[in-house]
């Protein structure tokens, strides 16, 4: 009896760690997909930098390829953008399953995350 006692505390401690390990690569993950999304967005405000300027100043040829950088740095961004979204929407559901004393404020940091891809 006493043997299956010690087995079902040792199952239990190692299905914590278990899950604390998950939390951690999915919080890794987490930030990984935000500063990849906040890259996207910096590049794309690069793109824009002309505009700020005044297109007004710009030779034809120029505004042209200002034109379609910023175009295709916005697309790669707005792409970006959803699919940290979509991964930091699906892992507030997943950390959600997790015990309380394994995930503790790991939902509001997601959720700080999702502000800042926002």
């Amino acid at each position: 009896m006493e043997c299956k006692k010690q087995l079902s505390e040792f199952s239990k401690q190692l299905r914590g760690r278990m899950e604390g390990l998950q939390l951690q690569i999915i919080m890794r993950e987490a930030g990984d997909k935000t500063k990849t999304a906040e890259e996207a967005l910096a590049k794309t405000a690069e793109a824009e930098a002309p505009f700020v300027k005044g297109m007004d100043f710009l030779p034809q040829e120029e505004a042209s390829e200002a034109v379609a950088a910023s175009k295709k740095a916005g697309e790669a961004a707005e792409a970006i953008v959803a699919e940290a979204k979509a991964f930091l929407k699906a892992k507030i559901v997943v950390v959600k399953c997790y015990p309380e004393s394994v995930h503790g404020s790991s939902i509001e940091d997601i959720s700080l995350l999702m502000a800042r891809v926002e």
